[in-house]
């Protein structure tokens, strides 16, 4: 039993903008169904509306939820994330007041453990209950950490998700004691150090120790995923050399690999769908190419 988790920073993504909106949502709808994912976790997303579209483009299964983060202190756009996920395949799990993400958790968090510049987004999902499906369930902690702040902020912000929020939500149990799997996913503007990435660097494995336990907690997913920024050449043409970091991960317990396996990779967008076309695809589509988490349980 298989599910295929994306992650997709889509650069100001609104429906107002000046990109081909024909074109960039037939493409990005098209992308989505082509992977063949059941959930994507989406960063830079302007406006709920900009969602309502490209439910459209991808068909009647899809289904969408949409915040804004309560704590936007250096970065006042109002971007929001979103999740869509395919409805035949996967579904949120209803908490038992009637809310199915929650946004309000992070209040609780900033008290604790100092405010985020951009808090994240964390929902749960469950294929109980559909056809085929297994008692289980995936949550999602969708992040996107402020490029323009302090490279340390970014590095003390990834030490909060990872140690406190990650922790805690991982730690949950709910009334039916379901299994779950937690995964932090987003655009960490964090490099996983390899021999073509350049600093700042976050770390590739974080220990917890709550005192019973002492958790492993890995981030995966380095190769390159963000494009670089298209430039004139001497004769006036705009050209883009490819890509420049490895912004985009998946975190998650390497404990559970003891149960189900997780395999992660980079989507070649550009080069399937846009013919190696950097330039194209950076002005109809985003500056990020989209990675993927697939889980297979051992069923």
């Amino acid at each position: 039993m298989g599910y295929k988790i994306g992650s997709f920073n889509l650069c100001n993504f609104n429906y107002q903008s000046n990109k081909d909106i024909k074109k960039s949502f037939d493409s990005i709808a098209n992308i989505i169904r082509s992977e063949g994912y059941d959930i994507v976790a989406l960063q830079e997303v302007l406006s709920e509306n900009t969602l309502k579209l490209l439910l459209k483009y991808l068909g009647f299964a899809w289904k969408y939820t949409f915040e804004i983060p309560i704590t936007q202190m250096k970065d006042r756009r109002g971007e929001g994330y979103a999740y869509i996920w395919n409805s035949r395949r996967i579904d949120l799990v209803k908490k038992e007041d009637g809310n199915f993400t929650y946004p309000s958790i992070w209040k609780q968090y900033s008290k604790t453990y100092g405010e985020l510049i951009r808090n994240p987004y964390y929902a749960r999902f469950s294929p109980n209950g559909l056809p085929g499906g297994s008692f289980f369930e995936i949550r999602l902690i969708n992040t996107h950490m402020l490029y323009g702040s302090v490279v340390n902020d970014r590095k003390k912000e990834f030490d909060i998700l990872i140690k406190s929020i990650y922790n805690n939500i991982s730690d949950r149990r709910y009334g039916n004691n379901m299994p779950a799997y937690t995964i932090l996913l987003g655009d960490y503007n964090l490099n996983l150090n390899r021999e073509y990435t350049t600093s700042p660097y976050l770390a590739e494995t974080v220990y917890i120790d709550n005192g019973r336990i002492t958790k492993t907690i890995i981030t995966v997913q380095d190769e390159l995923t963000t494009i670089k920024r298209p430039v004139s050449d001497e004769n006036g043409n705009t050209v883009c050399d490819g890509y420049s970091n490895n912004f985009d991960h998946f975190s998650y317990d390497c404990a559970y690999e003891n149960v189900i396996t997780l395999k992660s990779s980079k989507v070649e967008a550009v080069e399937k769908y846009y013919k190696s076309d950097f330039v194209k695809y950076h002005r109809e589509i985003s500056d990020h190419v989209p990675i993927s988490m697939e889980l297979d349980l051992f069923v």
